[in-house]
């Protein structure tokens, strides 16, 4: 079956595939992904008449993804909601992260899709605006450029194999 998934959702899968990043024994396939996107789209009765069945498989790796999607987002809201007012430094600084492109990983979050995802609250005890302070910008900007990437990510592979094969049984 050919299911036509619109480019703005590609980008709603691929936020969902950055939160398994860690996962790669999933299977992201394009049937997996049209499947997600008939549910999430076209809803439960769609769903049923294309699928034959009620809902969609919780091993489908997008649900799971969405999942810890879920929780991830859930962390930063509760994590801004208990940020003490007065500072707001902090807070800025961990909402202006999140739009810019991770430096190890490549990956960088639609800024629809955070700016959805950021409660109006946090947007009020920003002043209004979740735009970065352009000094801030310029800092991490020469931060990145003089960081050596390749060695980063080489460290954090060894890392992630050695965890991996700790947790082997």
């Amino acid at each position: 079956m050919n299911i036509k998934i619109t480019k703005k959702y590609r980008q709603v899968l691929e936020v969902y595939k950055f939160f398994a990043r860690d996962c790669s024994d999933m299977d992201f396939s394009e049937s997996a992904a049209q499947e997600m996107f008939v549910w999430e789209s076209r809803g439960a009765k769609k769903y049923a008449e294309i699928y034959g069945r009620d809902e969609i498989p919780k091993e489908n790796p997008y649900n799971i993804a969405k999942s810890f999607e879920n929780i991830t987002v859930n962390l930063w809201k509760e994590s801004w909601s208990e940020s003490n007012p007065e500072m707001k430094l902090p807070l800025a600084i961990s909402v202006w992260q999140l739009y810019r492109r991770d430096p190890i990983t490549g990956f960088q979050f639609p800024k629809a899709y955070l700016d959805s995802k950021i409660p109006e609250s946090v947007k009020e005890r920003l002043g209004g605006t979740l735009e970065p302070d352009p000094l801030w910008t310029e800092a991490m900007d020469k931060l990145e450029a003089e960081t050596d990437w390749e060695s980063v990510r080489a460290s954090l592979a060894q890392i992630r194999e050695r965890q991996l094969e700790r947790f082997r049984l």
